[in-house]
């Protein structure tokens, strides 16, 4: 029986609204780590929780006396009460801001000339999304260009499936953590008001966030880092049980399929035996930089089109 605290609008990474209540938790414990007295968000059920299992999601309001290090090559996350406590010689440390909501602004670079804060999200699998209305006014730095652009669905929000929106998708030669060099990424904006930095940037290096001073470390696992770019020329969405057409990154592939086709198969498996949620937690995720899709077009016609991995 926790104390209700209030009821409030909540935006979802989609900007979906919903009204959520705030309760406050007595007490929690992470390891060996308590906090007490924390506000929580009571979450309606939704896909994202049930399809991986969850009880509910740690925010940054939860972590704000603390430092928070993320370890993906051992599989750990550190938390300590100070930088201190944990391995960081040698690393300088770069200042950060934080929102309203404790959330972590990073200063991220994109190659010689921008330079802007973006949100860590760490529930978000990208390596790095620009907020959509930023690219028209960096586009003159000339530090990246717009390779294509496409209208469409293919992002699940605490809400649901993002509505039809207009993105594009990015050539950057390289960007810059906290010193640390990656090149040669593709890229997909975003329709938030800002930019975003995903749990995809754990993979190339030790992210290390100190709440209480401000400041982030980043050290790389590799000295020479280039992007592993994940994306296909088309992307997935699913209304109800059906997996469909989200977006299209290519202009030939435009003449073969429409948005909200349905895909009815996947290198030769049939969808219809597989759940959203296995769809969601990466049943069908492989290293092949090529897939064979089956679509059942709105006319009744099935075609077969072949997708690739958009190369830099």
């Amino acid at each position: 029986k926790p104390a209700v605290l209030t009821k409030q609008t909540i935006r979802d990474i989609n900007q979906k609204k919903d009204s959520l209540l705030f309760i406050q938790m007595d007490s929690l414990k992470i390891g060996d780590v308590y906090a007490t007295g924390i506000p929580a968000i009571v979450l309606k059920s939704n896909l994202i929780l049930e399809c991986l299992k969850l009880d509910g999601f740690l925010g940054s309001n939860v972590l704000q006396n603390s430092v928070i290090q993320f370890d993906t090559q051992n599989q750990k996350i550190r938390i300590a009460n100070d930088t201190s406590n944990l391995n960081l010689k040698g690393i300088e440390a770069e200042n950060l801001t934080l929102d309203s909501q404790g959330s972590p602004f990073l200063k991220f670079k994109i190659g010689k000339k921008i330079s802007e804060y973006a949100m860590f999200d760490s529930g978000s699998d990208v390596f790095y999304s620009m907020a959509h209305g930023k690219v028209q006014k960096m586009k003159r730095a000339k530090d990246f260009e717009v390779i294509h652009t496409a209208t469409g669905s293919n992002q699940v929000g605490l809400y649901g499936v993002a509505g039809n929106e207009e993105t594009y998708l990015l050539r950057i030669p390289f960007a810059q953590l906290n010193g640390v060099r990656v090149h040669s990424i593709i890229s997909e904006t975003s329709t938030n008001s800002y930019s975003r930095l995903g749990s995809s940037i754990l993979k190339y290096g030790l992210l290390t966030i100190d709440y209480k001073m401000k400041t982030f470390y980043f050290k790389p696992y590799a000295e020479n880092t280039t992007y592993q770019s994940d994306e296909f020329q088309i992307n997935p969405t699913f209304s109800g049980n059906k997996f469909l057409i989200g977006k299209i990154w290519e202009k030939e592939l435009e003449k073969i399929v429409n948005l909200g086709d349905e895909i009815i198969a996947i290198d030769d498996i049939n969808l219809s035996n597989i759940s959203v949620c296995d769809m969601l937690t990466g049943i069908l995720r492989q290293e092949n930089t090529q897939r064979k899709l089956d679509v059942k077009r709105k006319d009744g016609s099935t075609v077969s089109v072949t997708i690739s991995k958009i190369k830099y």
